[in-house]
């Protein structure tokens, strides 16, 4: 192989090759490097299918590739999205314009064809998140519902190192984050693993508050901004956003409001847990239970 211009997939591009038929070449060329290649005017191959009108239903897989490649510029300064204006591709550009939507759309249908492809040959298919190394990450989706005695089951069941194992730059607390456990969870993590050490993790070059703002995890952001992520709130990723940039793009307007005004945020937060721990030292203290009959009786209805 040669210049950039010889390998197939520049020509897969540049005829509007069927999406199976790209998604097979990058498959098998090895995505991480394929995603690299440029021309000598520095143009990535999203470049080159922004900029032509048979290779737009390209673009999404391209981003599903290589997302940095939307803010990578040519040797004219072009972004993907400059060049699809310019030609005037409708389809290109609106792919373009919403790139995070883009990708989420692209992965649902991806998703949706391995499961009929699975189907069809009467296998069964379960659609997870990344690959999974260990029961940590395959709660999946059940973090919302799992409680702290079920995490430190499965760390002292998996081993001390379970709470660090990555794959892909993910570990089971960015799942957790993203898939809104509660703060006892997150919190229980953090401190078990240190939370100095949890400030230096990157999802990608996402932190978890990046990933709470994203995720819509709004219960977790005054935490974070305490105790874990401080120093990420205007951090950029390897898109150049922030977490308060990504929280307006996703449409979370409880974690906008939380992030936009950071100090009351902390404020009401440290509030809050300052009056339940004097209301528990007074509690533990006087040893009072509550008195149930001095409680406001349920209005009577008839059945």
């Amino acid at each position: 192989m040669g210049t950039y211009r010889e390998y197939p997939i520049y020509y897969a591009i540049a005829y509007g090759a069927p999406l199976g038929v790209v998604e097979f070449i990058g498959r098998h060329t090895g995505k991480t490097r394929m995603v690299e290649w440029k021309d000598d005017t520095e143009c990535s191959l999203l470049h080159h299918a922004a900029s032509n009108k048979k290779s737009q239903h390209l673009v999404p897989y391209l981003i599903f590739a290589s997302p940095g490649s939307c803010v990578s510029k040519d040797k004219r300064g072009r972004i993907p999205l400059d060049l699809a204006k310019h030609h005037k591709l409708g389809t290109a550009t609106g792919h373009l314009e919403n790139p995070v939507a883009t990708l989420d759309k692209f992965k649902h249908e991806r998703n949706k064809r391995k499961a009929k492809a699975s189907a069809e040959s009467g296998q069964k298919h379960t659609i997870r998140y990344g690959h999974m190394i260990n029961s940590l990450h395959a709660i999946g989706k059940k973090w919302a519902t799992t409680s702290v005695d079920l995490v430190q089951e499965l760390v002292e069941r998996e081993g001390e190192g379970a709470l660090q194992k990555q794959e892909h730059s993910n570990r089971p607390i960015f799942n957790a984050v993203r898939w809104g456990a509660t703060e006892a969870v997150v919190r229980w993590m953090c401190e078990r693993v240190g939370v100095e050490v949890v400030k230096t993790w990157r999802y990608n070059t996402w932190t978890l508050l990046h990933c709470a703002a994203s995720d819509n995890s709004p219960h977790l952001i005054p935490y974070l901004l305490s105790d874990v992520d401080d120093e990420s709130l205007g951090m950029e990723d390897s898109w150049g956003r922030t977490p308060l940039d990504w929280a307006a793009i996703k449409g979370n307007k409880a974690c906008h409001q939380l992030l936009e005004n950071p100090s009351k945020t902390l404020k009401e937060y440290k509030d809050c847990n300052q009056d339940v721990n004097i209301i528990m030292q007074r509690f533990v203290v006087s040893g009072d239970c509550f008195d149930r009959s001095q409680a406001n009786p349920r209005p009577h209805t008839r059945a």
